[in-house]
């Protein structure tokens, strides 16, 4: 894996993603998918998901438009990322596909959030922002307001 990338683990079979590149990496049912988890699995969704380089950072991406996928961080706690919705790969997370037969578990592993790729300079003391100088943001603030997509 280069700098910015970031690695899919499927079934044993490891893929590179390279920072920057216009394709995605898809997940589902479809043979169309980079990796199809099972094509005869009608509990599993066409393209259940992907794996997308957007403005600097990886996101795992539902594109399910009725089935959830179910993630875990590197620390475990668990979430389920509901159809059309994205979550930053920062670091290790665990995708789980439940179909009718099977169940089956992606590991998306991303660099992980770093200040230098905000592309802001963050000391311990914050960040002012344009509300005033009583308001500060530090580096945990903007890795949330990433991660939440919400950092212009």
């Amino acid at each position: 894996m280069t700098a910015g990338g970031a690695t899919v683990e499927v079934d044993g079979a490891c893929y590179d993603l390279e920072p920057g590149g216009s394709s995605s990496f898809t997940f589902g049912r479809s043979v169309g998918c980079t990796v199809c988890l099972d094509a005869d699995d009608v509990g599993i969704s066409r393209t259940a998901g992907s794996v997308d380089w957007v403005e600097g950072f990886w996101f795992v991406t539902n594109r399910s438009e009725v089935c959830a996928l179910f993630v875990a961080d590197s620390l475990g706690f668990r979430a389920v990322l509901g159809p059309g919705r994205r979550v930053a790969a920062d670091g290790r997370l665990s995708i789980e596909v439940k179909g009718q037969v099977l169940r089956h578990e992606l590991v998306v592993t991303g660099p992980g959030f770093a200040a230098p790729a905000l592309g802001i300079d963050l000391d311990d003391e914050g960040t002012l922002t344009d509300i005033g100088a009583g308001v500060k943001l530090n580096t945990e603030d903007r890795m949330a307001l990433a991660a939440m997509d919400l950092l212009p």
